[in-house]
């Protein structure tokens, strides 16, 4: 039987929403439990439904909550919890929330990165579980520039708005293994970027030349975008020294947005700490109804 544990704990991390069947759109949170002989340990919580919380509960980063917590259920990771948000209280001082500046929470975050050092150390652990380990301090951790071998993820630049959409540019076919394999005056396509401001979407393109070395086949999305487009928006993880990579290649579809006049944005796929593509865009676009399925000639 999974039994509440109320934990105090200072939040580093919300992660972008993310469309959920059961729970609307959700956020996963994480940060450092406190706990009460001045130790700090791991804290990742799912789900929260901001929208679903009251003006007065709805917490920032850095600051301090205090919540009713149950082991997941779904998640073997001893640092993940399912919480009771009807318990959610926020941690006052002088009246306002209670927040760590950068000076007050830089020496938080680093006695906790030396607790799951010296954890790693004393534990009998297996190579498979040292890796998840690492993978979860990247994923939990902000404040990440106070902390040793972290490397931050670079900047995506807004997406280059163009005139229409193209499955067929030459330097598409590079991407995808193959030689460039159209050589005529068509231009090249712009770098994948964000979703620039004010552009509405209205059409997705998706565009997958793996199959076949003579065609590519596009997929084309209609209606509602907007799961996609946060999906999109989440940012990129930065990365850990210690943190250890599978190196399969994963084939990355061209994905395109249109607005109603045609103009078209070619889009950044979400990367994790380790370069891969985040599910979050995948499972968005496997949800939705193909309009209409195309297949070009190279």
């Amino acid at each position: 039987m999974l039994l509440n544990q109320r934990a105090r704990g200072l939040i580093t991390v919300t992660a972008s929403p993310e469309p959920s069947n059961s729970y609307g759109d959700t956020v996963c949170v994480a940060g450092v439990r406190l706990n009460d002989d001045g130790s700090g340990t791991g804290m990742r919580i799912y789900p929260v439904a901001f929208r679903h919380l009251g003006s007065e509960l709805r917490f920032k980063k850095f600051e301090v909550i205090e919540v009713d917590l149950t082991p997941s259920s779904k998640d073997a990771r001893a640092e993940s919890y399912r919480p009771n948000w009807e318990t959610l209280t926020r941690k006052r001082q002088n009246g306002n929330s209670k927040t760590y500046d950068a000076d007050a929470r830089g020496p938080i975050l680093e006695k906790h990165w030396a607790d799951h050092v010296r954890n790693e150390r004393s534990c009998l652990m297996n190579k498979f579980t040292l890796v998840a380990l690492a993978g979860a301090i990247a994923a939990m951790l902000s404040g990440c520039s106070l902390l040793p071998g972290y490397q931050e993820a670079p900047t995506v630049a807004d997406a280059e708005i163009v005139m229409e959409y193209d499955c067929l540019a030459p330097n598409l076919g590079e991407g995808w293994g193959l030689p460039g394999s159209v050589v005529n005056a068509r231009p090249a396509a712009p770098d994948p970027g964000r979703l620039p401001d004010g552009f509405e979407a209205s059409v997705a393109y998706l565009c997958d030349g793996f199959s076949s070395r003579d065609t590519v086949t596009v997929k084309r999305y209609e209606g509602d975008l907007s799961a996609l487009v946060a999906a999109l928006d989440a940012g990129d993880e930065g990365r850990f020294a210690l943190q250890a990579c599978s190196a399969d290649a994963e084939l990355v579809p061209t994905l395109w947005l249109a607005d109603a006049a045609g103009n078209a944005v070619r889009m950044h796929w979400p990367r994790n700490s380790c370069g891969k593509t985040k599910p979050g865009t995948r499972n968005v676009l496997a949800d939705l109804t193909v309009a209409e399925t195309i297949t070009l000639t190279r």
